[in-house]
């Protein structure tokens, strides 16, 4: 898979640090060990791709981005092929917590509420939530306060960190 923001830095060390991390950016429920998921030749992935750059769909369907490229890595690295099981973000933490699938593939914050349900693993970036408004709109302060947003709406993908 080609991707333009991977830099050749980027591929050597993501060649080089692989094998250290092994299931790096990913969260487990220990759906199965690892024995078990070289003997089935595949791992199952639960994945929401729909959140670009980290994983998304191309024009033909399949799962690209960040996220899958260290997963397809991983794969790689393990001698399986990946088996992706698409879902709503929201059924990620409950599809690890019932074992439908081995791990998840999808962009996930650490929050201490899901760290209670199951187990991180090396994270692989770091983000912070913002808001974004049209540059037209009017109604929030220059300095913002959680009083002066009181009574508008807002949009955020459900099950996500901000969210919660």
């Amino acid at each position: 898979m080609s991707m333009p923001c991977f830099s050749l830095f980027s591929r050597l060390a993501l060649t080089t640090l692989l094998p250290a991390a092994m299931l790096c950016h990913v969260a487990t429920v220990n759906a199965d060990t690892l024995d078990d998921i070289k003997n089935r030749g595949k791992m199952i992935v639960g994945i929401d791709p729909t959140f670009a750059p980290y994983e998304y769909t191309d024009a033909k369907n399949n799962i690209v981005g960040y996220d899958p490229a260290i997963l397809d890595a991983v794969a790689k690295h393990l001698g399986v092929k990946i088996e992706y099981q698409r879902m709503a973000f929201s059924g990620i933490i409950p599809g690890l917590l019932s074992h439908s699938f081995d791990l998840e593939g999808s962009a996930l914050n650490v929050t201490a509420e899901r760290a209670k349900r199951i187990s991180y693993v090396v994270p692989t970036s770091k983000t912070v939530n913002g808001v974004l408004v049209r540059s037209d709109f009017t109604k929030i302060p220059s300095k913002p306060t959680p009083e002066s947003l009181a009574g508008l709406t807002g949009a955020v993908k459900s099950g996500s960190a901000p969210c919660n």
